[in-house]
């Protein structure tokens, strides 16, 4: 006979995933193999220790905010993002669906959270924004002097009565320097933004 409460103990413990409970209090009543071996853990060792002390302190306010959701409304997942520190230092970024399971008379009983490490993802982020935003300084600022110097240029030979042919090709000759300085400054650009 197929037995769904010993299928999810084992799924629990070979999956790669994070599974953690904890009550009403925010203590554990249970974590995982995947997420006692990527944070150090013991097999019981956090069993009624405060969860809050394993979530970077700044992200404190969120985790509390998520639960409160679920607690207005058990049996429904919310997710969040939350760093917690490694016992090598520093900090693994984690996404998580937190839910409450709700008792007989539909009180929230525990909070069930399922998660992952989002570390590498959250920094190619944060290397893509820096990316985009070290292309947006040379749009906004190598571009525009260039490209000053060629629309003043143009306006010189446009509307100005040049009479020596002398002054026309010096005014030529700087219109091709800022043009190829420009086409080296869009090169660039576009090598930052292909590299990835």
């Amino acid at each position: 006979m197929f037995n769904i409460d010993s299928v999810l103990i084992k799924l629990a413990e070979v999956t790669n995933k994070f599974l953690i409970c904890i009550d009403m209090q925010g203590n554990y009543c249970y974590t995982n193999k995947a997420y006692n071996n990527r944070f150090g853990f013991q097999r019981t060792a956090k069993i009624g220790m405060n969860s809050l002390t394993d979530v970077h302190v700044d992200d404190h306010p969120m985790v509390i905010a998520t639960v409160g959701k679920c607690c207005a409304q058990p049996n429904t997942a919310f997710d969040v993002v939350l760093r917690k520190p490694l016992t090598t230092g520093g900090y693994a970024y984690t996404q998580w669906d937190f839910i409450a399971i709700a008792d007989r008379q539909d009180q929230p009983e525990y909070i069930v959270c399922l998660g992952m490490e989002v570390t590498s993802f959250v920094e190619d982020e944060a290397a893509h924004t820096t990316r985009l935003e070290q292309i947006a300084y040379h749009q906004s600022h190598m571009v525009r002097r260039p490209l000053a110097n060629i629309l003043g240029l143009a306006h010189l030979l446009s509307e100005t009565n040049i009479a020596s042919e002398d002054e026309q090709k010096e005014l030529l000759h700087h219109l091709h320097t800022e043009a190829l300085e420009l086409d080296d400054i869009v090169k660039t650009i576009v090598s930052k933004a292909q590299n990835r």
